[in-house]
């Protein structure tokens, strides 16, 4: 019995052995995955664009700044920047307490009633983001250097802060068929922007065929909805408004309650009467010296006779007629349009109109397309990737950082600081050199389980095979024996009985003699 359990632990060992390595090997494979950046080439999506920017040009080639007054003292950079890889530029605010315009004029005019619509860009607040615009406006026509703030904009989409908190703006510019107002459309929920110093991509994808929106922040959705029901004031005016020209009645009564005019203040009301009093039961202490601690006051405690200023109580007013409203006519600019997306303009040009409280505010990475997946592969090719390498970074300075502390503490000589340090020490290795650590780490741990599931289950079983066989043979060997004994008793019952024959002869010979002598 024990050896057969013994196979079935076997087994079931060296099977949680193989699982256990097939995971070493997966976690050593996954250790060595890791992204890398490629230039952007969207060749295969060429049709369906209409803008793309990488900034990785010689020069801002189109790029046009404004020349109005409003700008004055701006500035703008192009270069590489603490970037993630040699080579990788942007466009880069440069002055602070400045606004700043600059546009470019798309190659082929964007009309956003196709059935997929993309307009994407990555932003990176290298020197904070505190009080400042980093959104995009669209707009309906290229200015060229005469961009102002009133340039006719179709979509204002991206972060924008100023304050405790920031919000991502979605606004639409909608003309009414019907007055020819054009009319700003907010989105009613709120969009937190990140804030962070790595670069991050703002996507908005547009879907004419439901009138649809989604806003994606480094390819994760945080908002969606439906142009008709989710922005304010609405894409479509009310049927019947209030009438401007009717006015509230002179007479017209909207008090609910009133003060009785029956009321009388009673006789015993003190209006005079303090809110706090001396308490009339506290004692100077006896240790008080008032030479060397003052004049002694009693504590002061709520008056049971305050009631304040007395006030008639409010009561129902019978002349109340109600809350007036304008009464209500046919809306003259009401329309039906079941479709806005299809009634905006087309975008031509794109504009960054900011006023930037802090610089290093870097853009990069435009992309304006005809359908949803040259977003997604450029957002994967380039921002995520940035990202990620911006974050190991920031961990590798906060580690070189938190190194330095540990070689002071070292210095010190305490125990606790050595430990931390060597601690500290081994965990900056891991996070290094993570494919040779994982390596080092399944050596040292796969190894002896191996020699366990494979080796040292095998020979706990050869161990008890062969005790087994001893066994047997000592069984073997203890029936030999018992065998063997029995037969020894045996021939020793034989030869007592042979004795008492011969002895019970020689009586008979014995008697037979005596007999004959007799």
């Amino acid at each position: 019995k024990r050896l057969s359990l013994s196979i079935r632990k076997d087994k079931m060992i060296r099977k949680g052995c193989g699982l256990a390595l097939v995971a070493g090997l997966g976690l050593s494979t996954l250790a060595q995955t890791h992204a890398e950046y490629t230039p952007p080439s969207l060749v295969e999506f060429e049709e369906k664009i209409s803008f793309f920017e990488t900034f990785q040009g010689d020069e801002l080639e189109g790029w046009v700044q404004s020349v109005n007054d409003r700008y004055n003292g701006q500035e703008w950079i192009h270069e590489e920047r603490n970037a993630a890889f040699a080579g990788d530029k942007g466009l880069i605010v440069g002055a602070k307490h400045k606004h700043h315009g600059i546009t470019k004029k798309l190659d082929e005019p964007l009309d956003l009633g196709g059935d997929e619509v993309s307009l994407q860009y990555e932003v990176r607040f290298h020197d904070g983001f505190h009080c400042s615009g980093a959104y995009i406006k669209f707009l309906a026509e290229y200015p060229g250097e005469n961009l102002e703030e009133a340039t006719p904009y179709v979509i204002m989409f991206g972060p924008d802060k100023c304050g405790n908190k920031g919000k991502v703006h979605l606004i639409f510019r909608h003309q009414n068929p019907v007055s020819g107002e054009w009319e700003e459309k907010h989105l009613k929920s709120e969009v937190a922007a990140i804030t962070d110093s790595f670069s991050h991509v703002y996507t908005l994808q547009l879907k004419a065929s439901d009138q649809s929106f989604r806003i994606l922040i480094d390819r994760e959705e945080k908002a969606k909805g439906k142009l008709l029901e989710d922005f304010e004031p609405a894409f479509i005016p009310p049927k019947e408004i209030d009438d401007p020209d009717d006015k509230k009645p002179e007479d017209w009564v909207d008090a609910k309650m009133i003060a009785d005019p029956e009321a009388e203040k009673p006789d015993d009301w003190d209006e005079d009467a303090p809110a706090m009093i001396p308490d009339p039961a506290a004692e100077m202490p006896e240790d008080w010296d008032e030479e060397d601690d003052g004049v002694w006051e009693a504590p002061l405690i709520k008056n049971p006779d305050y009631k304040g200023k007395w006030q008639a109580p409010m009561i129902d007013n019978p002349e109340y007629k109600g809350e007036w409203k304008p009464r209500l006519i046919e809306n003259p600019n009401y329309f039906e349009q079941d479709d806005p997306l299809n009634h905006l303009p087309k975008i031509h040009a794109v504009a960054i109109e900011i006023l930037a409280n802090e610089d290093g505010i870097m853009f990069d990475n435009f992309l304006l397309a005809s359908d949803f997946a040259s977003a997604r592969k450029l957002a994967e090719e380039t921002s995520l990737v940035k990202n990620k390498e911006e974050s190991s970074k920031e961990k590798e300075e906060q580690r070189e950082q938190k190194k330095i502390e540990r070689e002071k503490k070292l210095e010190e000589g305490s125990v606790m600081g050595t430990l931390e340090y060597y601690f500290g020490e081994v965990v900056d290795f891991a996070e290094k050199n993570s494919i040779l650590f994982i390596s080092i780490l399944m050596f040292v741990t796969i190894v002896p389980l191996y020699l366990l599931c494979f080796r040292g289950s095998g020979v706990e079983a050869e161990e008890l095979e062969n005790e087994a066989k001893h066994k047997k043979n000592d069984d073997l060997n203890k029936e030999d024996d018992d065998e063997k004994e029995k037969d020894e008793d045996n021939e020793e019952e034989e030869e007592e009985e042979e004795e008492e024959e011969e002895e019970e002869e020689e009586s008979k010979v014995r008697r037979r003699r005596t007999r004959r002598a007799d």
